[in-house]
């Protein structure tokens, strides 16, 4: 996704994608997400919650967090988020369009857009399964 390894010369270890690029990923159609600092960042972006809200949080029933609320769920997302209303009816919209029909619900985008939570065990599971996985070869006689 960050194409560092078709870069010449070599991408620094400490460059790391800008955010430019994960909010076109999201609006190109994306549906899973590499990392849980990654979801945070388009939750904030996207001025959704990512993480259970507190007793004085008030969170719509999509998950988009109120402009009066944003500085209680952090100054990071007051800063980022330019919305003023929710995006996700037009991003459900948009990317059933997209997706022509077929279902995104399970997916890390899909279930944000449900008003789900994504734990962090979400993305380490994957990663687990992202891993080569070596088959024993039989012999059949």
């Amino acid at each position: 996704e960050d194409l560092s390894f078709c870069a010449v010369p070599a991408v620094p270890e400490s460059w790391s994608i800008p955010a430019i690029v994960k909010q076109l990923n999201s609006f190109a159609g994306q549906l899973y997400i590499r990392t849980y600092e990654e979801y945070e960042s388009l939750c904030g972006f996207l001025g959704l919650c990512s993480q259970p809200p507190d007793d004085h949080m008030e969170v719509v029933y999509d998950g988009f967090i109120t402009l009066s609320n944003r500085f209680r769920s952090g100054v990071i997302m007051a800063l980022i988020c330019p919305f003023m209303i929710s995006l996700v009816a037009f991003l459900r919209t948009f990317m059933a369009l997209r997706r022509k029909g077929q279902s995104f619900t399970a997916s890390h985008f899909g279930r944000i857009l449900n008003g789900e939570l994504v734990s962090r065990e979400h993305f380490q599971g994957e990663l687990l399964l992202s891993r080569p996985v070596l088959i024993r070869q039989y012999e059949f006689r």
